[in-house]
């Protein structure tokens, strides 16, 4: 004798039991009883996630795809920190060769290298003042401190910055120019996860100062070489 599927055998493990049996199992009672009472039933049957085997291999899967995406954030992560700072040098560089000023920008924050480079060359001034005893030494100072703003702002801008970055090193272009010239062979030294500077075997206590912007890098200091004691 038929007996109708009931609720407590709804929640029973599926099993093997595939959707189309289950399908088939509904139209033969709908044709013996004449009744769609059993249509909500094999419904939930059919959309209720088959346990058992099928259950693990899908986590299975899932674990794997979770494990792989993760790899992938390491070694793009890895990847970054190791090579960006090259990849910001190069892109630099050829920004400037062909002339393109908005890209050249993105890599330069142009306030905060004009505060950078202004004091250290304040802090050369001064130096320089203190070791005057006379009074020229003071006026020095004073003409010199008014002189640099203008210097500067003419000097840390696209056309000044560009000139400096392609700048050969056998160019006499002053100390503060030359602060701003890319090494034609650059020792890229890490200072911490958001910080780097580029120097170069010859002058190693000048450096360019970059400093981390979100995934990317922009220009934002410069340190000056110590005088020679005389």
């Amino acid at each position: 004798m038929y007996r109708p599927a009931t609720l407590n055998d709804a929640d029973k493990p599926v099993g093997k039991v595939t959707s189309l049996q289950l399908c088939l199992a509904w139209l033969g009672g709908l044709k013996r009883y004449g009744s769609a009472d059993l249509t909500p039933m094999c419904l939930g049957a059919i959309t209720r996630p088959v346990r058992g085997r099928d259950v693990f291999v899908t986590r299975g899967k899932w674990k794997i795809a979770a494990v792989a995406a993760v790899l992938i954030v390491i070694a793009s992560s890895a990847l970054w920190y190791l090579e960006s700072p090259a990849w910001t040098l190069k892109g630099m560089k050829d920004a400037a060769q062909s002339h393109d000023v908005d890209a050249l920008n993105a890599y330069i924050d142009y306030p905060v290298l004009r505060e950078s480079l202004k004091a250290e060359l304040m802090a050369r001034v001064t130096a320089e003042a203190q070791k005057d005893k006379s009074g020229l030494g003071v006026l020095g100072l004073a003409v010199g401190s008014a002189m640099l703003g203008p210097l500067i702002d003419r000097l840390v801008s696209p056309a000044g910055v560009r000139a400096a970055l392609l700048a050969n090193r056998q160019e006499n272009m002053g100390s503060a120019a030359s602060a701003l010239r890319l090494p034609q062979e650059p020792v890229i030294v890490r200072r911490g996860f958001s910080e780097f500077v580029v120097t170069t075997k010859r002058q190693p206590g000048s450096a360019l100062v970059f400093k981390r912007h979100g995934l990317s890098w922009r220009l934002s200091g410069v340190e000056l070489p110590p005088e020679k004691s005389t």
